[in-house]
Parts: C-alpha cells; structure tokens; sequence
C-alpha cells in the first residue's frame, strides 16, 4: 500500500506556489515591456499614417473633415484619374567589384 506523509504532500504544494509565483513575476515582466513596445510602434505608426494623409491633403488629392479635437472624421476625394498607364523595367544592380573579377 502507497503512503504519502504529510512533509511530502506540503512539500508538494509549496514548490507548485514557488513556481507559480515565479511564472507570473516573469510572464507578467515580458508582457508588460511587449505592451510597452506595443504602445510606441503604434504611436509611430499613427504619426506615419497621419502624415501620409497630410502629404494627401496638402496635393489636394482629397479633403478631410476634422472635429474640434483635430481628429479626422470625414473624407472626400477630390482627385481624377487617367485612364492610362505605364511599365517602368527595373535592372539589376551589378556589384562594381564582381564585375572587375570577370574582366581578367
């Protein structure tokens, strides 16, 4: 017949605590310095986002509407557009370099 002692079962539960402590000390540490990071690429990509918008703006390619906050709330498109296009062919970059070695 198994026989647990009381030392063991506390022993038991005690280091399933410690663990769970230092789990959530570290997860939590991680999570918070990604959600710091989270928070300043977003601010970035707002400031981005809002210039390009601005750059549209000011080509008069479109016109927003903004509420007392600044905040834009409403989009017209002032633009035209052709009916055309055109193909640009882009050519390899050769490395200076390479192309002396196949000279000699």
């Amino acid at each position: 017949m198994l026989t647990i002692d009381t030392a063991t079962v506390i022993n038991v539960f005690i280091t399933m605590a410690v663990g769970g402590i230092i789990t959530f000390i570290v997860s939590r540490s991680y999570y918070v310095r990604a959600g710091k990071e989270l928070r300043q690429e977003s601010g970035e990509l707002r400031r981005m986002v809002r210039l390009v918008l601005l750059g549209l703006e000011k080509a008069k390619l479109v016109e927003f509407g903004y509420d007392s906050d600044g905040n834009i709330t409403g989009i017209a498109i002032t633009a035209t557009v052709a009916a055309g296009y055109s193909v640009a062919r882009a050519e390899p970059i050769q490395d200076q370099d390479a192309g002396d070695q196949h000279d000699e």
